[in-house]
């Protein structure tokens, strides 16, 4: 087969339909599809193995059933172990692909001899509103180092995502260069920019190939556990780049801060405060000699105050902030 299509299940019972029929009706069919049981205990894993079963696809498929719950990276390595095509696509289970996705990336693949391809996509979100998002450079290929280190530099500053979805990867690249998913980091962040370091020749499809579901609240994006492993792949990332010689030292801090404020500000953080405070100490050395991390200021003192390490200042500071920010949001809404 031309493509390897890996889709982990895990508690989607109300949107994996919809994220199947979505590959079933793929004009291009020269693919395989491996279907991936991480034990979410819904229902989600059966309804989307029957529906493929009953489908064009039964014939293609190929049914992985961990004994227990082992989270998204090891389910996706383990679609990568069993995978067999020249190319590897991830959908996460609440997302659906456009009909013609595979073929337009596949296309753009052989057209240009890509190891990787990168299509635009659409948010999901609240309220049935849809919003297109460019993750593509102008450009339909990019071969040189200088390109490609200004892309990294984008997904790494939040202007492109890292998300696995709407990239179609040969999956050479991950073998060759021994490129895993970790369970104890944010598994797209710590993986993609290396993709895009080592392939030689990146092709982008300039059109919306996949719906990223945005209003589904039970996704592991909304809850506080991912951002600890967002900080996880930042060091693992940074570490990377160092050891190529490549000095990203201020956009990390920038991503470090950012994802601090984002633990120290979670309306139900599952870390004690002196925990909060010990993340990133880089991060407190550069507030305390007035780097400026943060854009918004009502953010800035919360790091600030947390470099301080004053926990009365910092604790009716954030309850404050947090009632502020749910009235902005209730006014928003009406």
């Amino acid at each position: 087969m031309d493509i390897t299509v890996i889709i982990s299940v895990y508690r989607e019972l109300e949107y994996v339909e919809r994220c199947i029929n979505s590959l079933i009706a793929q004009t291009f069919q020269s693919f395989e599809f491996i279907l991936i049981d991480d034990c979410g205990g819904d229902g989600a894993f059966e309804k989307a193995k029957k529906i493929t079963e009953q489908s064009i696809l039964a014939e293609r498929s190929r049914y992985i059933v961990h004994e227990r719950n082992m989270g998204i990276a090891f389910s996706r390595n383990t679609g990568m172990a069993a995978a067999t095509g020249e190319y590897m696509i991830y959908l996460d289970s609440d997302d659906f692909f456009e009909p013609n996705l595979l073929e337009e990336l596949y296309n753009a693949a052989v057209r240009h001899n890509a190891d990787l391809v990168i299509s635009d996509f659409i948010r999901e979100m609240p309220g049935g509103v849809s919003i297109y998002s460019k993750d593509t450079f102008e450009e339909d290929l990019i071969t040189e180092f200088a390109d490609k280190e200004r892309y990294i530099k984008e997904m790494l500053t939040s202007v492109k995502g890292c998300a696995p979805w709407n990239k179609l990867v040969k999956r050479e690249v991950y073998l060759n260069n021994n490129i895993l998913f970790h369970n104890n980091m944010r598994d797209d962040l710590s993986v993609t920019p290396l993709l895009v370091f080592h392939a030689t020749r990146i092709a982008f499809v300039h059109k919306a190939m996949t719906h990223f579901v945005q209003y589904n609240t039970a996704s592991g994006t909304f809850s506080f556990n991912h951002l600890p492993f967002v900080g996880n792949a930042l060091v693992h990332l940074e570490a990377f780049f160092i050891s190529k010689g490549l000095d990203y030292t201020y956009i990390f801090l920038r991503y470090k801060a950012n994802t601090k404020r984002k633990i120290l500000m979670h309306p139900k953080p599952e870390m004690t405060q002196e925990q909060m405070f010990g993340l990133f100490p880089e991060v407190d050395s550069a507030i305390r000699n007035g780097e400026r991390l943060e854009p918004k200021m009502q953010y800035q003192i919360v790091l600030k105050l947390a470099s301080m390490r004053n926990k009365t200042l910092f604790r009716i500071y954030r309850k404050s902030l947090l009632i502020l920010l749910k009235v902005a949001s209730l006014v928003s809404q009406s």
